[in-house]
């Protein structure tokens, strides 16, 4: 019970931290997303929806580089919209280069 207030209690000021931080970012300041190449007039592949599922289905569709996939996603620019900001940046790193063994990390894709 003792170590699971003191867990609740971390994640609480972590939380704030982040909270102060990120609304110390300007939104004006931030990377915007500009298209620099002309886009081809024909695709091979058009996936409707960028959720998870149709992002992975561009990723994987294009990886090759033989195939043209446009991925279109419903809604607006809101790239300069203040009232649209992700101020936090966790820096969280996940992963290994070695297994739990102290092995190289293998990675199998279906």
């Amino acid at each position: 019970m003792f170590s699971s207030v003191w867990t609740v209690v971390f994640l609480i000021n972590a939380l704030c931290f982040q909270y102060v931080i990120g609304s110390r970012t300007n939104v004006r300041n931030r990377p915007s997303v500009r298209r620099t190449t002309k886009l081809p007039s024909t695709f091979d592949y058009i996936v409707l929806g960028g959720g998870t599922g149709g992002s992975v289905v561009a990723n994987r569709l294009s990886a090759s580089g033989h195939y043209n996939v446009l991925l279109l996603e419903e809604g607006t620019n809101v790239e300069d919209d203040p009232m649209v900001s992700i101020p936090y940046n966790w820096d969280i790193t996940v992963g290994s280069s070695l297994d739990s063994r102290g092995g190289p990390l293998t990675l199998i894709l279906y």
